[in-house]
């Protein structure tokens, strides 16, 4: 998840050139989707909002809700999702988005999607904002234990919405395509990386390969941090702006702190487990073989 963690890059020429190669890919890539898929995009709008997000560049050069959408519908094709979920993700925020922005009036178009896409796709769409919304608590799309249905709450109408077990996986993908699709270009900043990581660490094993793929190189890329600066960085973040922490931060951190919290515990049990042979250093062999599951429970 992207959210609240400020990029220090910019819309250098290295940056811009990455950004032009993508769009080509874009350009060539929405060729094989559905026309019909792709009338509907124009028809809700989705190419005059602004995609502000995290990362400076992505928001400088120009980026709409549009090209998200069909970036992550591609993404989601390449790593191999079931159509109805790469469906999904061609309007995964159209009902809110992150920062609260909503395309299109979700009570008005359900029906009209559920008609147009399907309920299985329409399913999806609705139930992407409140899991996204969630993915910073301990009982949320990314922490809580496998396995069982989850309750998180509705943003779109208030209270809790279900989020079935047999559901959850897609969930899961579409939140780590919605974040590497925004956040691809973010890779120089072990700590930021490294908490990255220990967000999705709960959910490997129900992700997709391409998704758990993407979530094993934040774990390479922060190999020189460790859980202590993960919380020291957001602590110093509040701090730096002169705001209190609100509460969804502080129980989000509490899961980075000594010497109760969970990811703690995983750090933890990684040192004392899974260096087997003993050079005090743990690779991805290493790591993967390790079990640290009674920390998510």
């Amino acid at each position: 998840m992207v959210v609240n963690a400020k990029s220090e890059g910019s819309a250098d020429s290295k940056g811009t050139k990455k950004m032009q190669m993508r769009q080509a890919r874009l350009e060539v890539g929405k060729d094989g989707i559905d026309p019909h898929l792709m009338e509907l995009l124009d028809e809700l709008g989705v190419g005059a909002v602004v995609q502000k997000v995290t990362h400076p560049l992505h928001s400088a050069f120009g980026r709409t809700l549009y090209d998200h959408f069909v970036s992550c519908y591609l993404i989601s094709k390449e790593w191999g999702n079931p159509d109805f979920v790469a469906v999904a993700n061609l309007f995964h925020a159209l009902y809110q988005r992150g920062d609260g922005m909503r395309a299109v009036d979700f009570t008005e178009y359900r029906p009209k999607l559920q008609e147009k896409l399907g309920k299985d796709v329409e399913q999806l769409i609705y139930l992407f904002p409140n899991a996204h919304k969630s993915a910073l608590l301990a009982d949320g799309i990314l922490m809580a234990p496998v396995g069982e249905d989850i309750e998180v709450p509705n943003v779109l109408e208030g209270g809790m919405v279900t989020i079935p077990k047999d559901l959850r996986p897609y969930l899961v993908d579409m939140e780590v395509i919605n974040s590497h699709d925004q956040h691809v270009l973010e890779n120089s900043n072990p700590v930021h990386n490294l908490w990255s990581f220990y967000q999705h660490a709960t959910v490997l094993p129900i992700m997709s390969e391409g998704a758990r793929e993407s979530i094993i190189e934040y774990q390479k890329r922060g190999a020189a941090a460790a859980v202590a600066d993960v919380l020291n960085w957001h602590e110093s973040r509040f701090a730096e702006s002169g705001k209190e922490i609100p509460e969804l931060w502080q129980k989000h951190l509490e899961l980075f702190r000594a010497p109760h919290g969970k990811f703690v515990c995983v750090e933890e049990n990684l040192a004392r487990l899974a260096d087997k042979d003993g050079d005090g250093e743990i690779d991805w062999e290493e790591f993967v073989s390790a079990d640290f599951q009674q920390c998510f429970v």
